[in-house]
């Protein structure tokens, strides 16, 4: 917010009687804004995209908005999950999104800020992170499958914007033939989330245990793999791998390996860090926020002289993750 608010002052600066200090938040940038338009008309019509792009931005951080405020209760709600991840002691992770989810999305009115695709983020979610360790017993899973099947077949699908921002998709959705067949398939690729890492040599579990009070924090395998390779400048012979297990015929074997062997068999290859220039390749597409760690864990202290340059195969977001789960 502070740095949306600085970029505005570039545009429009303050006047002298204007530089006083300002609680920085949604209404003080849409002053500003208000500001600038009444000022200097030509600097406002020159930067009108930028207008447009910040007062989207004020819109959507705006606390009194119904969606921001169904948002924030999200994370909230997300935090203590993850914290409570592998708790046996309450209710499955399952029921809790369960008793999360069902009442809201069967409100029918404009305060009715959850959708379907809120439920299916969030099942990829804890699927992803602790696989069929997240519900006891099959009844708690067709209980959710049930709710998920309602919402396809409910009106709220024609509210849903992360669905329906793509008409093709959401005719799928909408069109489907059978309903219980999309969302069996839809769990079934839940299923194999876990799995997919389950060859690896290390770095298998993306959950770590905070020592202090027992809670879990989600521990992205991209940032494991950044810190790992900080925490070894001084000792780049615990430098670890990112690579499949070579027995079996289910994993990759050799095939994939990442910066420290490659596919040379030597160990005497330079730390990433004594190079300037930093290049991270991510097989398979990144996320914003998998992008944003690595840009945090990098910017510090020294570390933020070297250039990081972060690429992958493709940019992922949640369009194209529902779209992947889904259909």
């Amino acid at each position: 917010m502070l740095d949306v608010y600085r970029k505005l002052c570039e545009v429009f600066p303050l006047s002298e009687s204007g530089k006083k200090a300002v609680r920085i938040n949604s209404e003080s940038i849409k002053s500003q804004i208000r500001n600038g338009m009444k000022s200097n008309k030509k600097v406002f019509s020159e930067n009108l995209d930028l207008v447009q792009i910040l007062s989207a931005y004020c819109q959507i951080s705006d606390p009194q908005t119904p969606r921001q405020q169904s948002f924030d209760k999200l994370i909230s709600f997300t935090r203590n999950l993850t914290q409570n991840l592998l708790d046996k002691d309450g209710p499955s992770v399952i029921s809790r999104l369960y008793a999360f989810f069902s009442e809201k999305l069967d409100q029918n009115d404009d305060k009715n800020s959850y959708f379907v695709s809120d439920l299916i983020v969030m099942l990829i979610y804890v699927y992803g992170l602790i696989g069929e360790e997240c519900f006891y017993g099959v009844e708690e899973e067709e209980r959710i499958k049930k709710l998920l099947i309602n919402q396809f077949q409910s009106k709220n699908l024609e509210q849903d914007a992360k669905i329906k921002s793509d008409l093709d998709f959401f005719n799928k959705i909408k069109d489907h033939e059978n309903f219980t067949q999309l969302v069996d398939t839809f769990f079934q690729n839940l299923k194999n989330l876990k799995n997919y890492r389950k060859h690896l040599k290390d770095k298998r579990e993306l959950i770590k245990q905070n020592e202090s009070n027992n809670n879990y924090s989600y521990k992205p395998l991209i940032s494991q793999v950044c810190e790992n390779i900080i925490d070894t400048a001084e000792s780049p012979e615990q430098l670890t791998d990112l690579e499949y297990k070579t027995s079996g015929s289910e994993g990759l074997g050799n095939l994939l390996k990442s910066f420290k062997m490659g596919f040379m068999s030597t160990s005497n290859k330079p730390h990433p860090l004594n190079n300037d220039f930093i290049i991270i390749y991510i097989i398979g597409g990144i996320s914003s926020y998998e992008y944003k760690l690595v840009k945090e864990i990098f910017n510090q202290g020294s570390l933020g002289e070297k250039k990081v340059l972060i690429g992958s195969s493709h940019f992922y977001n949640q369009k194209k993750i529902l779209d992947k789960s889904l259909i």
